[in-house]
């Protein structure tokens, strides 16, 4: 039968084969007549590469089909610019080695006497040779976090353009956590304390605040004796205003 072999130079050879002819003898003919390397040629048929070892037929290569050729080349990648950092990614934490950083713990005076510089952890969970760390405003344990915070002084500011001054009594304790009745909404606490020197006149505060809680024992109320005190009622009380719909249709 008669096969047609499309060349790269654009001809159109003919070939005579059989359907038992396999792929790399077509190869070889194509070489003998355009002088191309049957390891560089690539053939194609129907959209599908055709294998050296096998016959036209598995292809169904008929009589008067028309085959592409194709070279194989190397490269036709895209050629990547190596990009150049000026600066490095990511910084790598470098310990600071301290020289003789025992002497920061102890103090070894003239007699030879050793003094401890730094508090050791009182907790029994830590026991001897933990030591605190020393802030400007307190101590600190990184094992048990026992924390011991400096009583600061009083500060007055005279200096300025007011004539009143100032004073500023820092907190010596840290404040744990602590939100309004306006961020309450929608978040369930776990325990929740409120402190109420005037009587509640915010539509449905104090109702918003007693929803926050899981129970009766998780929440605690402040409430000074002058206050409390409400004609004809016996105990601590407070006024609130809410809608009377809450308490007849609570679901």
């Amino acid at each position: 039968m008669q096969l047609f072999v499309k060349s790269l130079a654009g001809n159109t050879l003919a070939l005579e084969v059989t359907s038992s002819t396999s792929v790399e003898n077509v190869k070889s003919m194509i070489a003998a007549r355009e002088g191309i390397d049957a390891d560089f040629q690539c053939l194609s048929f129907a959209g599908k590469s055709l294998q050296d070892s096998e016959a036209l037929a598995l292809y169904g290569v008929q009589d008067n089909s028309t085959l592409h050729l194709n070279a194989e080349l190397l490269g036709g990648g895209k050629k990547r610019k190596k990009k150049t950092y000026t600066t490095p990614k990511k910084i790598k934490h470098k310990r600071t080695k301290v020289k003789l950083a025992i002497l920061k713990m102890y103090k070894v005076d003239e007699s030879g006497k050793i003094t401890r510089l730094r508090r050791e952890c009182p907790n029994a969970t830590c026991g001897a040779g933990v030591f605190m760390a020393k802030h400007k405003d307190r101590q600190y344990c990184g094992k048990c976090h026992l924390t011991y915070v400096f009583q600061k002084l009083t500060l007055l500011a005279t200096e300025g353009v007011s004539h009143v001054d100032f004073t500023r009594i820092p907190f010596p304790a840290r404040l744990a956590f602590a939100m309004t009745i306006n961020k309450a909404h929608g978040q369930t606490l776990d325990s929740v304390g409120l402190y109420l020197p005037c009587h509640v006149f915010g539509l449905g505060q104090l109702y918003v605040a007693l929803l926050r809680v899981r129970s009766h024992g998780a929440i605690k109320i402040m409430i000074p004796d002058d206050i409390s005190i409400v004609e004809n009622h016996a105990g601590s009380h407070t006024h609130n205003v809410v809608f009377k719909e809450v308490f007849n249709n609570p679901s």
